[in-house]
């Protein structure tokens, strides 16, 4: 039962952890567009 849960929240974690890496280059992206 523990070890599922454990592997939800690292599944879930790892998801968060893409979607906080897609949104900084985006961010970079504009910032990027904004100076050239």
């Amino acid at each position: 039962m523990s070890s599922t849960a454990g592997q939800v929240i690292r599944c879930k974690g790892i998801q968060d952890h893409m979607a906080d890496r897609k949104l900084g280059n985006l961010y970079l992206h504009i910032l990027l567009s904004l100076f050239i």
